[in-house]
């Protein structure tokens, strides 16, 4: 018979209580799981449905092959169980990999899109009359706002104009982060509440509204930050003024009461020495003023340039997926390649043709028509799009506002839905036909003409005139 020694009966013990522990059916539970999502991936792979970009499903940590499970139990059309899982890995991927953290970071690609994104052209897909005069860089800002204070800063210049890579790293770095996510949210919602195609155009019509938001909120960080620069000024020169006064008060009374010259030599080079500290210790907190106003402004520019960035991604995911979904054409869905799929408006909805017609094509078609909308039909449409918060103010105006200036929106011809309160901003007029009609009974019911009804009645018109001379 064998006898077991002490330390080899104690490892025998161990791995029995090892065979046995829950961590053991955990550790057993998820490995089925992995195997069978694993299979179910491949499986639609192999069918042509778009495949995650990580496929390796050992990779991925317990939690998120648990979530995966309930992400693909969750869909029973494969098509869209195959969407879902491949987008809600490609969330996942950087618990996955640290090389695809690394990757994003150093994707060109992405360079790229943000460098267009944030220089704006990209952002025609969401909007294509949006028009912003963006800067980012807070060297050049400060630097422009300060004028003859420039030399006595050059110190803190010096360091500011290497925070600028940072700046903009930081962005990057936080859209690297979250760009996969941002699109499995919204696909997530898209299918989970069987979105149509009007419903995905709502959708487009809310990210429009967000990114011209992000762009008032850039334009209004600018203007406080321009504000705070001559008051920052104005208090330091209000010190330096007080402080001077204090030293010529000391320097008086010592005139007056010390009659000892080296008592008196003493005392001023006292004063002398509070003087130059007090002095010192103004510029400095002028300085600490100038950075948090820098800050502050870089804070709100980076919150924004990230929502604009969140909605361009999303508008193109809804693109990309929710809007073949809501065709019927899933199965035409890939991850590759350049998506302009607009929606087109259905057959004889005349109002939905009108408002998708630029605005200068659009008021030609009203004055074609004999229609004449109301400025305050105008301005109720122009509101009813969102653009602004609720204490801006919102109106139609496409001409120039005040004196022509081509550096600011509002100051020259452009997009005439307006948003005033801190800056000013032109929009585009909503393409929903919804806020078309709404405003159109909201003027019908204040006792005015309804446009929505004469633009009816003159299509209507029209139609039966080419109809007679057809006939003819």
């Amino acid at each position: 018979m064998q006898i077991l020694r002490p330390g080899k009966l104690f490892r025998v013990l161990l791995c029995s209580c090892w065979l046995l522990s829950p961590l053991s059916v955990q550790a057993d539970e998820v490995d089925v799981i992995r195997n069978e999502a694993n299979q179910t991936l491949r499986d639609l792979e192999s069918r042509g449905y778009v495949a995650p970009t990580l496929s390796d499903l050992s990779k991925y940590p317990a939690r998120t092959i648990r979530d995966l499970k309930t992400v693909l139990d969750g869909q029973r059309d494969d098509c869209l169980k195959a969407v879902a899982g491949s987008l809600f890995l490609d969330a996942h991927r950087r618990e996955a990999s640290v090389e695809a953290a690394v990757e994003d970071l150093q994707n060109t690609n992405l360079i790229r899109d943000l460098a267009d994104i944030w220089g704006m052209s990209l952002l025609a897909e969401i909007n294509p009359n949006l028009q912003v005069d963006l800067q980012i860089d807070p060297y050049m800002f400060l630097q422009s706002n300060l004028a003859d204070s420039v030399s006595s800063l050059s110190g803190m210049f010096e360091n500011l104009h290497k925070t600028v890579n940072a700046f903009v790293d930081h962005n990057r770095e936080a859209i690297a982060n979250s760009r996969e996510v941002w699109i499995e949210d919204i696909i997530r919602v898209s299918t989970l509440h069987n979105w149509n195609e009007n419903t995905v155009a709502g959708a487009q019509e809310k990210l429009r509204a967000k990114v011209a938001k992000a762009h008032a909120g850039i334009q209004a960080a600018e203007v406080t930050a321009k504000a705070a620069i001559p008051k920052i000024e104005e208090r330091f020169q209000d010190r330096l003024s007080r402080i001077a006064s204090a030293r010529d008060v000391e320097i008086y009374k010592l005139d007056r009461e010390i009659n000892s010259e080296a008592a008196y030599n003493i005392k001023l080079g006292t004063i002398q020495a509070n003087f130059v500290a007090a002095n010192q210790e103004a510029r400095d907190q002028r300085v600490a003023e100038f950075k948090q106003a820098l800050q502050s402004r870089q804070h709100m520019i980076s919150l924004n340039l990230q929502r604009i960035a969140m909605a361009h991604v999303q508008s193109q995911a809804l693109a990309r997926y929710a809007l073949p979904i809501a065709r019927g054409e899933c199965d035409k869905i890939t991850k590759t390649g350049f998506v302009h799929t607009p929606i087109s408006c259905k057959a004889g909805d005349f109002l939905c043709e009108l408002t998708r017609l630029p605005h200068g094509k659009l008021m030609s078609t009203f004055k074609a028509l004999g229609v004449t909308p109301s400025v305050g039909y105008l301005n109720c449409v122009c509101r009813a799009a969102g653009y602004g918060s609720s204490g801006a103010s919102q109106f139609y105006e496409p001409d120039t506002i005040g004196t022509f200036d081509a550096r600011y929106s509002c100051q020259h011809p452009g997009p005439p839905c307006i948003v005033s309160g801190l800056g000013c901003t032109r929009h585009p007029l909503p393409t929903d036909p919804e806020k078309w009609k709404n405003c159109g009974a909201r003027v019908e019911a204040e006792g005015n003409p309804n446009p929505f009804q004469a633009v009816e009645a003159g299509i209507r018109a029209r139609a039966a005139e080419i109809a007679g001379k057809n006939n003819d």
